[in-house]
Parts: structure tokens; C-alpha cells; sequence
């Protein structure tokens, strides 16, 4: 039976790429601190949707699955502790998931901001050096970080790297926020790793991850997903849904024209799955970019407004205001993603944007009491 580590198991993303695996027959370690709770609690917020504590997961998990989940309730940044882990476990793919997400959060004061770059570096490097210097070179590293690192320039984005004269040179780092720039960090250490160790390495850089559930977070109440809907941790769609849902206006940050890359959580979930049971084999470094397509702000707002008006009978505005960020409220995003759709979606999308959006809508309409 294969064995596969996922790391911030407990996160938005981590905890369905977790059940995904255990229904597939995989054995699976999960790796976490908890801090995702503490963050969102921290800045006076909860999940929208009620979630359960890991203890209570991971009963119900091994329940449902035969007792294949594994737990470490471990800080990464730490070295010894994630050695110990990968020296126990010796996991054939290791799914690095974890990290401070949350741009706003980098950016709250210094003490944010170093521990957002300091913590996400340090644990990708504490991975990195472990699977060296334990040997384990045929251990397949996943990394998820974010198309962000692109930034937003005025030319189409490649598919990872750009070639110059035949080399293969790291796409510049542009990204637009203090946690973003950790990320392009962490790409430029992967792409050192590459050079360093021989060991494949796959990069996912994921585009806004537009979703509440999916089948298997649906499948029993444990497996309750987290959805943040607050200023730090909750993105665009999220706080539409939230303010739709309180009869509130649609609040667009200025013009709101500008189009950014966007998936469905299903299909993120689906393609990290698939990448792991892809695997790579050729010991370099592969980058994909994770997005099913670019969407407008504007766009996301009237579709969340049409659709709930039409499904709860309720009348909603969207209202322009202001733009606190400093960025193009015009800029038309081209990300290149070809080989992430035909290497690991089999060339289509399995949850298109409308239908996450429609999902959310639904899933949030069941705790609007709670928003």
C-alpha cells in the first residue's frame, strides 16, 4: 500500500486532498500544528461552517477507511520533528500543503510579516533538506504555492519558467503581497533543491481556490470543510456568498474589471491527487499552473447575485467603492495552463467556476444563522 504524507492536512484544501486519498485505498500520514485555527481566531473570525476538531476527524476517517490515517500534530519549521516524522513513516510522495495563506495577515505589521516569510521557507526547506539528508531520493515532493508569485504583468504568463537563448530561467519574482513574495521564495528554493538533490520535485502553483465542499467533505457532518468568510482568510467568492446571504450589498473594490485565475476546489483536489498518482520519476523540477480559467471580480459578483436571487427569492445590489489595494483594476490576466489540463485533468474540467459558486451558495445557505 502506498504511502502518502500530506502536510497542513487540517487546512481548506488539505483536509479534502486527505479524504480523496483514503477513499482511493492509500495510506495516509497527516501533518499539522493547528495554527490555521489559531490565525482565523486570532483575527476574532471562525469558520462560517462549523468544523470539527482533528481528534473527531480522524476518528470518523479511520472509521469510514480502515484505520489508514496517521496523525503527527507537528510544527515543520521545526527540523528534528518532520525528520522524525518522514524517518517514521517513509512516505513514497510527500503533498506540502502547508503555509500562512493569507496575504492581509503578511501584511498586519512586521511581527506578521516575518513570521509569514520565516515560517513558510523554513518549513519547505526543513522538508527538502530532511529528504536529503536521509537519502530518500526517490521520494516525489509536491509542493502547492500560488500563481501569485506571477504577480500581475502585461504580458501572457507561461507555464512556470521562461526559456531564454535554450535556458531555463525562474520567472521573476513579482508577487504583490509579503506572503506572496514567501512563495516566490519557496519557488526559487525548489528550483535550487532541483540543482542540489536528486530527487523529483513537482510544483503546483494554484491559482484562488473557489469552493465550501466537496463529495467527500459531504459524505458524513465530521468531514465538514472550513470556510472563512473574514478580511484575512476569506477570499472574493467567500465574502460575496457571506454578504449575499445577510441581505447585504455585493461590495466591489473599485471598477472591479480586473480578471484573476481561478478553480474550483474539486478540481484543485482532483489534480493534487492526480499528480501524486501520476508521479514524475525524471528527477526534475515540473511546474504546472493550477487554474481552470481568469474571471472578473465583477463577474464573480453578478454571478452570485443572479444566482441567489433566483434561488432564495431575494433582491441584492452590487455596490462599487473604493479600492484600498494598489493594483490595476482593469488588468486582464492571460495565465498559460496547458499542461496542467492535459498532464493532470485529462484535458477537462471536472467542477466548473459557475458550479462551485452555485455550491458555496448552498452549503452557506444551511448556516446563514451563523454568519
Amino acid at each position: 500500500m502506498e504511502t502518502v504524507m500530506v502536510t497542513g492536512s487540517d487546512g481548506f484544501c488539505g483536509w479534502p486532498i486527505v479524504l480523496k486519498l483514503l477513499k482511493k485505498g492509500y495510506k495516509v500520514i497527516g501533518v499539522d500544528n493547528r495554527y490555521r485555527r489559531f490565525w482565523v481566531t486570532e483575527v476574532n473570525s471562525t469558520s462560517a461552517i462549523p468544523i470539527f476538531e482533528p481528534s473527531v476527524r480522524i476518528k470518523k476517517a479511520n472509521e469510514v477507511y480502515g484505520g489508514r490515517y496517521y496523525y503527527e500534530e507537528i510544527d515543520i519549521s521545526d527540523y528534528d520533528s518532520i525528520t522524525t516524522a518522514i524517518t517514521k513513516y517513509k512516505p513514497s510522495t510527500i503533498l506540502h500543503l502547508a503555509a500562512q495563506p493569507s496575504a492581509p495577515y503578511s501584511a498586519i505589521d512586521i511581527h506578521h510579516c516575518n513570521f509569514t516569510q520565516t515560517n513558510n521557507t523554513q518549513m519547505l526547506r526543513n522538508i527538502m533538506w530532511a529528504l536529503n539528508d536521509l537519502k530518500m531520493y526517490d521520494t516525489h515532493l509536491i509542493v502547492t504555492t500560488t500563481t501569485g508569485i506571477y504577480g500581475a504583468p502585461d504580458f501572457d504568463i507561461p507555464e512556470g519558467n521562461i526559456i531564454i537563448n535554450k535556458d531555463e530561467i525562474p520567472f521573476p519574482s513579482m508577487g504583490g503581497s509579503w506572503y506572496h513574495m514567501s512563495r516566490a521564495h519557496d519557488a526559487a528554493n525548489l528550483w535550487l533543491a532541483n540543482k542540489q538533490y536528486n530527487f523529483s520535485i513537482t510544483e503546483l502553483r494554484t491559482s484562488i481556490v473557489c469552493g465550501s465542499s466537496t463529495e467527500e467533505t459531504r459524505e458524513y457532518i465530521e468531514f465538514t470543510n472550513r470556510f472563512d468568510v473574514d478580511f484575512y482568510f476569506g477570499v472574493v467568492t467567500n465574502r460575496f456568498v457571506s454578504q449575499a446571504l445577510k441581505d447585504q450589498k455585493l461590495t466591489v473594490y473599485g471598477k472591479g474589471l480586473q480578471r484573476k485565475p481561478m478553480i474550483s476546489l474539486t478540481d484543485m483536489v482532483n489534480s493534487t491527487v492526480a499528480c501524486f498518482e501520476k508521479g514524475v520519476g525524471d528527477k526534475k523540477y515540473n511546474i504546472y499552473n493550477q487554474l481552470e480559467r481568469e474571471i472578473s471580480i465583477v463577474d464573480i459578483a453578478n454571478t452570485i447575485k443572479g444566482f441567489c436571487e433566483k434561488t432564495f427569492d431575494s433582491s441584492i445590489d452590487v455596490l462599487h467603492i473604493p479600492n484600498p489595494r494598489v493594483e490595476d483594476e482593469e488588468h486582464q490576466m492571460i495565465i498559460k495552463n496547458n499542461r496542467f489540463l492535459s498532464d493532470l485533468c485529462d484535458g477537462k474540467i471536472s467542477c466548473k467556476l459557475i458550479e462551485a459558486i452555485e455550491q458555496i451558495c448552498k452549503d452557506l445557505y444551511l448556516y446563514k444563522g451563523g454568519l
